[in-house]
């Protein structure tokens, strides 16, 4: 008995095979589509297609914001509704002009949606400049060593005194202040310097 193939997998094949194409496009397309997916319309509606040349040169934007190019390009409006169209570079670009609808305008352009569709390139100049990397921050001096309480000792011979010391860093400065007083005379010596 031999198998025959149920009809009923025949048209998930079908759509699965349209969802490839629509995921993957075609090996000439370099960029997205520029549609972000909303297909919202209604009878007698006009449709605004917004376009920016070359990709990535800059953005446009409308008043009302519906239009947010090259995210959000294909829009629906209604019959003779007025649309301002504002360009925005990225950096290392200049807006050079508008093609189709908005041409021979500057930036922004104001145009009113007539017709069934309506298109409209932003048309920029340049080379895409990466900002500069932020400056180094500048070097800071090494903490200081935590203070240490040395311990000293004093020889005395006559009204010379020797003072030896450990428990500082080599050359570090050391104040003391000590007394010495014989019988008849009282002295204070004050010293400063490194240990």
């Amino acid at each position: 008995m031999r198998h025959v193939p149920s009809l009923r997998r025949r048209p998930l094949l079908v759509l699965a095979v349209a969802a490839v194409a629509v995921l993957l496009p075609a090996s000439g397309h370099s960029r997205v589509p520029e549609d972000d997916g909303s297909t919202y319309t209604w009878a007698g509606a006009a449709t605004l297609t917004v376009d920016v040349k070359p990709w990535g040169g800059g953005y446009v934007r409308s008043d009302p914001y519906l239009v947010d190019c090259p995210l959000a390009c294909v829009r629906s409006f209604d019959q003779n509704r007025e649309v301002k169209l504002t360009a925005y570079v990225t950096p290392g670009h200049t807006f050079k002009a508008w093609e189709g609808a908005c041409a021979g305008q500057g930036n922004p352009c104001t145009l009113t949606v007539t017709g069934a569709v309506v298109d409209v390139t932003a048309v920029f100049t340049g080379q895409f400049v990466p900002p500069a990397p932020p400056a180094p921050p500048a070097p800071t001096a090494p903490p200081s060593p935590p203070a240490v309480n040395p311990s000293l000792t004093v020889e005395t011979s006559g009204l010379t005194a020797t003072i030896t010391g450990t428990g500082y860093n080599p050359n570090s400065p050391v104040s003391l202040d000590f007394e010495t007083s014989t019988p008849s005379v009282p002295v204070t010596v004050n010293a400063t310097g490194p240990l």
